[in-house]
């Protein structure tokens, strides 16, 4: 008896392992795919996505009509994380912000800004899925920062990678919207990349300010 225990004990932490390590693994390989190795594959098309600049007051009409949103989180622009926390790159929080500041005087690589996204992904009997993600964030006429890829995480599935070119025009909002909505299954993540100068002869001072970022979902 006592080794029929012990086998079906056996057999269950072995099952667990298994599904721990196919779980994980994958894991594992997508959170190093932004510093330079293969990146996972990617579900949505850039050329089947649509962006639009949407204004406050055009986003909260949006928001209170919620013709498709049946749920829309929102997480602050003071909780991002700075991908690599180094010169020239250096970030500081506000109340009503964070800044990113990048202060260079010769060309160099960019940087990654992250939103976690508090993701409900099963409601009342149904899976969510991705109808759109928001950015807002401000960049200085004179002397702001860019943006030229914007990529959208369901964990570490990437649903999206997005080359834009946004920035230095003041404060913005980027509505990112998915014609055909992904579902959803874990959390979203919002990843940004700033450019840094491509030449030294450009190279100055840069700033840019992200305010808030959001999911909507459909059901």
């Amino acid at each position: 008896m006592q080794k029929k225990h012990q086998m079906k004990y056996f057999t269950m932490l072995l099952l667990v392992f298994c599904l721990g390590t196919t779980l994980v693994s994958p894991g594992l390989s997508a959170q190093t795919g932004q510093k330079g190795d293969p990146p996972p594959t990617t579900q949505v098309s850039p050329k089947d996505v649509t962006i639009r600049t949407v204004d406050l007051e055009t986003y909260q009409a949006e928001a209170l009509a919620a013709q498709q949103d049946k749920d829309i989180s929102w997480v602050h622009g003071s909780s991002i994380h700075l991908e690599l926390e180094e010169p020239p790159f250096t970030l500081t929080h506000f109340g009503f912000a964070s800044e990113v500041t990048i202060i260079q005087t010769s060309a160099g690589a960019g940087n990654w800004v992250h939103f976690a996204i508090p993701t409900a992904t099963f409601v009342l009997g149904a899976q969510a899925r991705l109808n759109r993600v928001i950015i807002f964030f401000d960049s200085p006429p004179n002397d702001g920062a860019g943006i030229d890829r914007v990529d959208v995480w369901d964990g570490a599935n990437r649903l999206l990678s997005m080359p834009v070119l946004f920035g230095q025009a003041g404060l913005e909002a980027k509505s990112i919207e998915f014609p055909a909505p992904p579902s959803v299954f874990t959390g979203v993540g919002i990843s940004i990349h700033i450019l840094n100068c491509s030449t030294p002869e450009f190279c100055s001072t840069r700033k840019i300010r992200f305010v808030a970022a959001g999911a909507a979902f459909a059901r």
